[in-house]
């Protein structure tokens, strides 16, 4: 090339475009660097972020331990204490079975309690005021039944009506709940954290991606115009998209499983709230089986009394054991039912009747509410839709609901009622439970579905049954809501209707 003057300039190897080709392999490495440079932070961060989410999972899960841990305390000396009311009141060994039990149990407990809570100083503290109440509970219960079995049953009975006991569980039962509370703000500050670090890793890929994109787009565009660095280009395009939806691929398949693990927990969680209910129910579902076994001694009785006199009548004999008959297959429908609502929930959604749902419950506490004095009403449209969902599940949050009105009621002086309605409107059918028991206060009204949030007695309620019915029926694409009605609460299901012509 000559300039102006005659003299040949040196040859700047332009690409035909007027672009010089140095500056063009200047870009394209710039590019490749600034790019491996973005992709080592992405990765960088993916794993730093990854690894706090893990942790704070971790200590979202030793949280729910902890407070499983609590209530198998708990519930060790409550059937210690069950079984020495039993003993003092028929002088039957077999009722020795859960103290003896609890006293093997107890200190493994207790000390696992201690281990989970190592680094909470407070909790520490708790367990050491935790630990003497506990041995005093013990001693009260072991002097009984050394008494008992002494045939001092009156200086036992003596001191089991002194309320030591009673003073003694009072003691525990407050250091539980506030061993709870704590664990309660932990899981607070601990799913924040999980969600916090969640949110970072997503911001940080997707911003590091971004910038990956651009740069990517700029070398492209700078390097387009040779026809082979821009095919080098395009394939290093096409290798970063490459390794990029493996990238995400193997984040979906990490979300998929972070998912399962969720569900799992959550299924976790309702059987454990589901196993409480059964605890508590377990009192008037012995009341529920002791009448047909009642009928059933006192039949067999009469029929060999009758036999024994040598004077049986074909007629009398084959009444009394059709009676007895009867009676077994009730207590064995109750037996059934138990068993059926502690097994965990499996399997897909069916076609529910809403009134058999009521009517199963009632069969679980009906002698339960009968015992409490508390009138049941029922309100049922001659002709009503079904609903689809899992009956089990479905069972558990009624009977939620009818114990909250149960125990509201019991500390309510008034009229001692519930209403169970079914209704339909606006295409969805509705399951309302009304209670007497006097109503809510608002700022209760507005945290009843929390987690672990509870304004009963101390001991006496988890806190887990609102917000695990209110998860069952979200999952069935449902709404459960709560108001005041005229003498107490009123909660209503409203759950899409099933058309008459699906199949169940």
């Amino acid at each position: 090339m000559v300039n102006s003057n005659g003299v040949e300039a040196p040859a700047d190897d332009r690409d035909g475009t007027g672009v010089p080709a140095a500056s063009i392999m200047f870009t394209g490495s710039w590019g490749i660097i600034a790019a491996f440079t973005v992709l080592l932070g992405i990765l960088g961060m993916h794993g730093w972020t990854t690894n706090e989410t893990t942790k704070a999972s971790d200590w979202v899960a030793h949280t729910y331990k902890v407070s499983g841990n609590l209530q198998n305390v708990l519930s060790v000396l409550q059937d210690a204490e069950t079984g020495q009311r039993g003993y003092l009141l028929t002088r039957n060994d077999a009722y020795l079975e859960p103290f003896s039990r609890a006293t093997a149990y107890i200190d493994s407990s207790v000390r696992k309690l201690r281990e989970l809570t190592g680094d909470n100083q407070r909790q520490q503290n708790s367990i050491d005021r935790l630990e003497p109440l506990i041995a005093d509970k013990l001693d009260e219960l072991k002097a009984t039944i050394s008494l008992g079995q002494a045939e001092k049953i009156d200086e036992a009975l003596a001191i089991v009506r002194s309320d030591r006991g009673k003073l003694i569980m009072d003691r525990v039962r407050l250091v539980i709940a506030e061993m709870e509370g704590e664990e309660a703000e932990l899981l607070k500050v601990r799913q924040r954290d999980r969600e916090r670090e969640t949110t970072l890793m997503y911001l940080g890929q997707g911003i590091g991606v971004i910038v990956l994109i651009g740069i990517a787009w700029i070398v492209v565009l700078r390097i387009g115009q040779t026809p082979t660095i821009r095919r080098q280009a395009e394939e290093d395009v096409r290798q970063a998209r490459d390794n990029l939806q493996n990238q995400v691929e193997e984040r979906t398949r990490e979300l998929t499983d972070e998912i399962a693990e969720r569900k799992q927990a959550q299924t976790q969680l309702i059987q454990a709230a589901k196993l409480a209910t059964l605890g508590e129910m377990s009192t008037s579902v012995a009341h529920e089986l002791n009448q047909p076994l009642n009928v059933i001694r006192m039949a067999a009785g009469n029929v060999l009394r009758t036999v024994k006199r040598g004077d049986a009548d074909p007629t009398y004999l084959n009444e009394k054991l059709e009676r007895i008959q009867n009676q077994t297959e009730r207590a064995a429908i109750i037996i059934d039912h138990m068993r059926m609502f502690g097994r965990k929930a499996e399997g897909s959604d069916e076609k529910l009747d809403p009134k058999t749902i009521i009517s199963n419950t009632l069969d679980l506490m009906g002698e339960q509410l009968r015992l409490a004095e508390i009138e049941v009403v029922t309100e049922f449209p001659d002709d009503c839709s079904s609903i689809r969902g899992n009956l089990i599940q479905m069972e558990q949050v009624i009977i939620n609901l009818m114990t909250n009105a149960r125990d509201a009621i019991e500390d309510h002086n008034g009229e001692k009622k519930i209403i169970l309605r079914v209704a339909e409107e606006n295409g969805a059918v509705q399951l309302i439970v009304e209670d007497t028991g006097g109503g809510m206060p608002d700022d209760v009204m507005g945290r009843i579905f929390e987690p672990f949030y509870t304004n009963k007695v101390v001991g006496k309620g988890t806190g887990l049954g609102l917000s695990v019915s209110y998860g069952i029926i979200r999952d069935m694409d449902g709404t459960i809501t709560a108001s005041n009605a005229a003498q107490g609460a009123r909660f209503v299901i409203s759950l899409p209707k099933v058309d008459g012509s699906e199949q169940p």
